[in-house]
């Protein structure tokens, strides 16, 4: 059989071995930094003009064999795995995600749709509400894929049901499965954007619904305002002279209000062909209507659920288009006339809301008022109507909200060192880790990045140097012997630090607890360390845990969470234990896992064991603990193979109740130093 060393790897294990050791340093975004801490893809995606950000990066991990999207974004800032907001979270680094595809920042900047005001963003220089930016489905026009294989932006617009390219109705799922078929989204990228995520086919094999010719000419307007690039613009139909000064954003704004006024519901069902053509229908009119301005609209007639005052609003809004754009703005003048600006101690500060802070910081305007009232900021106040209201200024913002997207949490940084949640508590109490990352008030502590990559530096610093590792053992192993109770994971750490058990940092491995090495003869030492959370009473520890947590305390992985069976959980994403009820589960069953490593077996070989000495299980995969621990080296050498006879066992078993019991007579001692010296 050929060493393992001549494998020939796939090119998706290739690229993920080798590129997964480097990315997961930058799991949060550091404002200000670098990019080059990243490794750049082994294929660079050069962008497409008119494509669009999602579709560029997932085009990139379809060319270098990524199955997800998820596979690098989660290293560039992303928070939710499934939803691509590249175009939109502002924790997303530019010079991050054009290093790790291989182009220009100034490529990633253009197709951002950076928040203009609040609720509204540019789409290539067009200020559109951000609502109507479709993020979650991959809509895609068949007769365009047919000749080109990219994800054109214009087809995030939810107000545009047709494609001014292809002049087909827009569409959103193959029909490959079931009668509803399946709706193309942005998470699965192990085929390229023009194909289906689900099987594979080319979408331009599916069935173009045309858009009326006599419509064309008109909708052709459509890419005169919404066009990605001045050269896509030129190619529609030109304003009215009237209006060839009046910015594209108003009169698509008056286009968009007039396609729904004109249609018969103001919402459409984008999945129904006859929903979308009828939409096609009445923007025709609305395009009519701009292109014969000022008399377009006289004879249109709204819909009857449009109210009249909407209509007469609407009228006002088609009639100024000719009229300049700094006489239409007045009114948003007026609203920004409204951040006064005061001076404190000789300084002009200027004070914002919290809606448009949130939009600058990239906060949630409730997280924002957390903070305000747990004294993160100065607490100004500004009045609104007969209301008094929580102000921030501007440079206290800036300046906290660099601090705020450089924080890492908790639970991200137990993700990159494999040590639990509780475990990171405890470095905390300990002084090995400073929590001093900004946070909300009631919810768990933070650290910087920086203390963070301090912190896996430190203990990789303490490594012994030229000397290596008898018999090695992963520590995420070795700590798998602990059960019963929580992990010890401070004492354990902070001794390594100190130098008083000796390791290696291997290259190899995801978490840090994954990378380092000990002694096989220092694994029983690790029971040793303990830990009381009685000591620390002015430190709040968390009183629930994940269920990922509470398997770790058993000392199980995926599938063994029927040991948790009758223990009250709570929530659904993530759902959480009491830590009291989770030990004690595990003061009372020791799992298969953990008896295995106690014997220094593989899981199937201590179960045969355990089997062959006739051990009753008190669940499928677990034991008594206090019945099994004591003597689990007992039962590995009474149940090993080639036993012929199990009596010994079962007086093994019996002597054993009754020694738990107290019953215990000078006989069933004499049997029990048989059965040890047997």
């Amino acid at each position: 059989m050929a060493d393992h060393d001549d494998v020939a790897f796939t090119p998706a294990g290739d690229f993920l071995r080798r590129a997964h050791a480097s990315l997961p340093a930058r799991s949060m975004p550091v404002r200000g930094s670098p990019a080059p801490a990243l490794r750049r893809l082994f294929t660079s995606t050069t962008p497409i003009p008119g494509e669009s950000l999602r579709g560029l990066v997932a085009r990139s991990c379809a060319a270098n064999y990524l199955p997800n999207s998820w596979g690098m974004l989660q290293y560039l800032g992303l928070n939710h795995r499934n939803r691509v907001l590249v175009s939109e979270d502002p924790q997303l680094v530019l010079a991050d995600i054009a290093h790790a595809i291989g182009t220009d920042d100034e490529e990633i900047l253009s197709r951002r749709y950076a928040p203009l005001r609040p609720r509204h963003v540019s789409f290539f220089g067009l200020d559109i509400h951000q609502g109507q930016i479709e993020t979650r489905v991959r809509r895609f026009s068949p007769n365009f894929l047919s000749d080109h294989s990219f994800h054109h932006a214009i087809w995030e617009l939810r107000d545009l049901p047709f494609c001014p390219f292809g002049w087909d109705i827009l569409q959103d799922r193959c029909f490959c499965e079931g009668t509803n078929g399946i709706v193309q989204g942005w998470t699965r990228t192990l085929v390229p954007v023009d194909c289906c995520d689900q099987c594979g086919d080319p979408l331009s094999g599916l069935v173009p619904i045309p858009v009326p010719e006599d419509q064309q000419e008109m909708l052709a307007l459509v890419l005169t305002l919404v066009g990605t690039s001045e050269g896509e613009r030129a190619q529609g139909l030109p304003l009215p002279e009237a209006l060839a000064h009046t910015h594209r954003s108003r009169v698509f704004d008056v286009v968009r209000r007039l396609t729904t006024a004109l249609s018969e519901t103001s919402e459409f069902d984008r999945t129904d062909p006859d929903a979308c053509l009828a939409r096609c229908a009445a923007m025709h009119a609305a395009c009519r209507a701009v292109v014969e301005w000022p008399s377009g609209i006289s004879s249109l007639c709204p819909a009857d659920h449009v109210v009249t005052s909407a209509w007469g609003r609407l009228l006002g809004a088609y009639l100024a288009l000719g009229s300049p754009d700094s006489a239409t703005i007045a009114h948003a003048n007026a609203k920004l006339a409204k951040r006064r600006s005061r001076r404190s101690n000789g300084r002009t500060i200027e004070l914002l809301g919290l809606r448009p802070a949130g939009e600058i910081a990239g906060l949630k305007d409730d997280t924002l008022e957390l903070l305000w009232k747990g004294g993160a900021f100065t607490r100004h106040r500004r009045r609104h109507g007969d209301r008094l209201l929580p102000a921030i200024e501007r440079e206290e913002l800036l300046s906290f909200a660099l601090r705020w997207h450089d924080r890492v949490g908790i639970d991200t940084l137990a993700y990159r060192t494999g040590i639990s949640h509780h475990g990171i508590e405890q470095l905390i109490v300990l002084d090995r880790l400073v929590a001093n990352g900004p946070t909300v008030p009631g919810l768990p502590l933070t650290v910087t990045s920086s203390e963070a990559s301090d912190f896996i530096a430190r203990v990789e610093a303490a490594q012994m140097v030229g000397r290596k590792i008898v018999d090695p053992v992963r520590l995420r192993d070795a700590v798998g012997t602990i059960g019963g109770r929580l992990k010890p994971w401070g004492p354990i750490m902070a001794a390594l630090l100190d130098g008083e058990i000796d390791f290696v940092a291997a290259t190899e491995g995801r978490t840090l607890t994954e990378r380092i090495l000990i002694a096989a003869k220092d694994v029983k030492r690790l029971g040793d360390f303990t830990f009381d959370r009685s000591a620390f009473p002015d430190f709040r520890f968390e009183s629930r845990m994940v269920k990922a947590e509470a398997m770790e305390v058993l000392n199980v992985r995926a599938g063994g969470e029927r040991l948790l069976k009758g223990l009250q959980i709570r929530g659904k994403n993530p759902q959480t234990l009491a830590v009291s009820d989770v030990e004690c589960r595990a003061s009372d069953i020791i799992s298969l896992p953990e008896i295995a490593a106690m014997m220094g077996l593989d899981c199937a070989s201590a179960h045969h064991r355990l089997r062959r000495a006739g051990w009753p299980a008190v669940m499928p995969g677990a034991w008594s603990r206090a019945t099994t621990a004591p003597y689990v080296d007992l039962i590995a050498e009474w149940g090993r193979p080639g036993r012929k006879s199990r009596i010994g066992a079962t007086h093994f078993e019996q002597f054993f109740v009754k020694r738990t019991t107290g019953q215990t007579k000078e006989s069933d001692r004499s049997q029990g130093a048989v059965l040890k010296k047997s």
